[in-house]
This record gives structure tokens, C-alpha cells and sequence, in this order.
């Protein structure tokens, strides 16, 4: 008995998976700046289900995940993405402060990012990154503006690495875009329709 235990044991450590290496998003550097100065609040995202998990989604094929079994994400999706976001916006607005979770500070922004990712894996279309983006002046409950961005990156390779790297990109395209619709959405009277 003890024997087939000792076997038993050596087996498990034979079989024992490696650590996975862990990857992050990182802000990247802008090449558009707009001089606006405001408060702007980037909130935590909302993420697809399928992609609440710390292993990298690499794509979808016949209706089924394609997971990196060896690859995960360092941190939730939806906390990096957020902090990542505004990281890369603060380059794009460099006369704002943005910020993200203000509760803690007691700041009241003058305009509020909100994030629901919807995809953001590879395709038979490329890695594709979609988003609906909505942003809020002040404390309205209406978006001032509310668009869905879908961003590809046709020459994303298919390992871990490859996938990242292309990911990070279009999250800097990203927020290249939500530049933008903030500079829009300060140029609209408080009370115009979205």
C-alpha cells in the first residue's frame, strides 16, 4: 500500500503542469493629442462572459473556445482593460486628469467612459476587438455619445505572445477613438441628444 501511494505520488509531480507565463496589456505611446483640459472618469469595463477567465482567449473556431492553457492574464480582464485605457487615453488628453474608480477621491468628472467588451480574440476575420463605448457628461444618465468600435488586426499571429502584442495595439486604436468621441461630446451643449 505504501508503495503504490509513493507511486502515486511521484506520478502527480511527473504530470504537473508548469507555471503559466502571465501576460498584461501596457499603455502605449500616442501619436494624436487634443488640448482639452477636463476631468474624465474611465469605469471599471463590463466584459462578455466568455472572455471572464484568466486564461487568454485566442480565438473561436466552430463555435468552441480556443483557450492558452499556458498562457493567462495577470490581473482581470476588465481591471486591466480599464486601467490600460486610461493609461493610453492620459497621452492622448495631456491637459485632462484621467482617472478611473473616482468614488475613493471625491472627484466629480466631467465626463464618464464606459466600456462593455464584446469580443476580443481571433477570428475568421483577424483578432477583432469590439466595444461599445458610451460616455456621460457629468452626472447624466444619458450617454452624450454611444458607439460600438470593432477594431481587426488581420496579421495577428496565433500564439500567446503574437496575441498579446496584437490585442495591446488595438487597445491603443481604442482609445484613439474614445479621444476623439470625448472631444466631441465637450464640444456638445449639456443638454443636446445623443
Amino acid at each position: 500500500m505504501r508503495a503504490c501511494l509513493l507511486a502515486l505520488c511521484l506520478l502527480a509531480a511527473c504530470t504537473r503542469s508548469t507555471d503559466p507565463r502571465l501576460y498584461t496589456l501596457v499603455a502605449d505611446t500616442s501619436r494624436t493629442t487634443y488640448p482639452i483640459a477636463a476631468t474624465v472618469e474611465v469605469r471599471r469595463p463590463s466584459i462578455a462572459g466568455y472572455l471572464d477567465r484568466r486564461e487568454i482567449v485566442l480565438g473561436v473556431r466552430d463555435e468552441r473556445l480556443e483557450l492558452a492553457r499556458d498562457s493567462h492574464w495577470a490581473e482581470p480582464l476588465d481591471a486591466m482593460l480599464g486601467r490600460v485605457l486610461a493609461a493610453n487615453l492620459a497621452p492622448r488628453l495631456p491637459k485632462s486628469q484621467v482617472l478611473t474608480d473616482l468614488g475613493s477621491l471625491g472627484v466629480v468628472p466631467a465626463l464618464r467612459i464606459d466600456t462593455e467588451l464584446q469580443r476580443f480574440e481571433h477570428g475568421s476575420e483577424g483578432l477583432v476587438l469590439r466595444a461599445m463605448v458610451a460616455i456621460r457628461r457629468g452626472a447624466q444618465t444619458t450617454p452624450t455619445s454611444l458607439e460600438t468600435v470593432e477594431l481587426v488586426d488581420r496579421a495577428a499571429g496565433h500564439d500567446s505572445a503574437a496575441v498579446v502584442a496584437a490585442l495591446n495595439g488595438l487597445v491603443g486604436k481604442l482609445a484613439d477613438r474614445v479621444a476623439s468621441a470625448v472631444v466631441a461630446a465637450l464640444a456638445q451643449p449639456l443638454d443636446a441628444p445623443p
